[in-house]
């Protein structure tokens, strides 16, 4: 696992939400912040830029494994000409072995027997046999929150355009900022490159936000394509296990009702976008020939020019009823098309036991939240259930139920894949 970086951008949108710093005259140029985490005391870089009135943007860069604050370099300086204020973190972790806890780090299901395990280069860490340890057991979201507050209670900035992005480790603990409920209300969306969550830990937002990833073709440490048996998992050289570019993005897509996707022209890699998600999020995807590098000036001006435009989702909850949502399916029916959820309810009592019958006919069968799954639907084997589902969705939404009616995962357990129905 090499040693790159991450970056959390927070920027302005047209009609700006200053925060508290907006009351204060500060100075441009570069400043330091030294704040206590743990059991240390850590060092973060900041920039300010000059020439720009206003909240502006602000952009929290996270090392890489093993970085520290001096790892922003060119990506910093760019941000910064574009109007950002950049603030560059140091992780936990000895001298050499900074690092964030993104999801997944330590779970022995992320990594093949024989992986090597850094789990005595922190002190956070409970160690025993091997365990895929890494990186630093100490919440690394409290962390970046109290830098955070921190900046925003000192510095003129937009809340309303809050961006996480990551490289490679970094682009891993944007995914957890992203669906942690302490910071993704702040987030206006993530960016990450070459960085994926771990497998079986691919994990939906916790609230819509906008998503742009960038990956090399032929990366071996974070591949993006699978080289495994499952077409959502890809291993790298040293053995740990990731969720692959495209089941990531798909989960994403999935979770916020996008539309189609579609070419996404704006860069010279090969890019599709999913759009008209919940919130007005957007959500894309873009593969480029090469290994696993990040922070070239092409890779950047994708990002940033993405961020531009986009600000904070509205705050639509990912999976809630909307009106005419529980409504019973019209074009829903059972074998034969006189069954349908007239019939249903004719007879509730037994016949909403019948598969697919809760979720087609939530008005029929008295269903207090049509996001219910359905306890009668199963795949090939009876515990194969929507409860079987909910652990890996990012996989196991795709199934169908046993029997002729082939009815889909994703209608049958609403609240396991996060996809309420949609009013018809």
């Amino acid at each position: 696992m090499l040693r790159w970086s991450a970056l959390l951008t927070l920027s302005t949108t047209l009609a700006a939400s200053p925060s508290a710093g907006c009351d204060l005259d500060t100075q441009a140029g570069a400043q330091t912040l030294v704040l206590p985490f743990a059991s240390g005391t850590y060092e973060h870089a900041i920039a300010v830029p000059d020439g720009f009135a206003g909240p502006r943007p602000l952009l929290l860069y996270l090392h890489g494994w093993g970085g520290d604050s001096g790892e922003c370099g060119a990506t910093c300086g760019r941000a910064t000409d574009r109007g950002y204020v950049t603030v560059a973190l140091t992780g936990v972790g000895p001298s050499g072995w900074s690092s964030w806890n993104s999801p997944g780090a330590g779970d022995p299901a992320t990594c093949a027997p024989g992986t090597p395990d850094f789990c005595h280069k922190y002190a956070s860490c409970d160690c025993g046999e091997p365990a895929c340890d890494w990186a630093t057991c100490e919440d690394s979201t409290s962390q970046i929150l109290e830098v955070y507050e921190a900046v925003v209670a000192a510095y003129c900035v937009d809340l309303d355009r809050v961006w996480a992005m990551g490289c490679s480790n970094g682009g891993m603990m944007v995914h957890g900022l992203a669906s942690d409920d302490r910071s993704a209300p702040l987030l206006a969306g993530v960016a990450t490159a070459v960085g994926l969550p771990h497998a079986h830990h691919n994990r939906k937002p916790a609230t819509p936000m906008h998503y742009v990833g960038y990956w090399g073709a032929s990366d071996r440490v974070v591949p993006p394509l699978s080289n495994t048996d499952d077409e959502d998992m890809s291993v790298d050289t040293d053995g740990w296990y990731y969720s692959t570019a495209r089941n990531t993005t798909d989960l994403w897509a999935a979770s916020m009702r996008c539309g189609a996707r579609e070419a996404y022209a704006a860069t010279s890699m090969d890019c599709t976008a999913a759009s008209q998600c919940d919130g007005g999020a957007d959500v894309v995807e873009c593969l480029f020939d090469g290994g696993h590098r990040c922070g070239r000036p092409y890779m950047d001006d994708l990002v940033f020019d993405f961020m531009e435009p986009r600000s904070r989702a509205a705050a639509t909850p990912t999976a809630a009823p909307t009106d005419g949502a529980c409504d019973d399916d019209a074009g829903w029916f059972l074998k034969k098309k006189y069954r349908g959820c007239d019939w249903v309810a004719k007879k509730p009592g037994k016949r909403c036991e019948k598969s697919g019958a809760t979720a087609a006919c939530p008005s029929a069968c008295d269903v207090g939240d049509c996001c219910d799954d359905d306890a009668t639907w199963y795949s090939k084997k009876t515990n194969r259930d929507c409860a079987w589902v909910a652990k890996k969705p990012n996989k196991r939404c795709k199934k169908k139920s046993a029997g002729s009616l082939k009815i889909k995962a994703t209608v049958a357990c609403p609240e396991a894949c996060g996809t309420c129905r949609e009013p018809p």
